[in-house]
């Protein structure tokens, strides 16, 4: 299965998607990774709760 295929199943969509790839998939699992941007909501909301 294609990364973008994985990507498409998750439930969650932007801006709650925190999904920039897939290295590994196994029977035990997927292991992928996520890049936190200065830009992203999120991060700014809680650059304010904590400083």
């Amino acid at each position: 299965m294609k990364t973008e295929q994985i990507i498409a199943l998750l439930p969650y969509q932007k801006p709650f998607l925190f999904v920039d790839g897939i290295e590994e998939v196994s029977e035990n699992g997927i292991k992928g990774y996520y890049t936190f941007k200065k830009t992203n909501r999120f991060i700014k909301v809680i650059l304010k709760i904590i400083p």
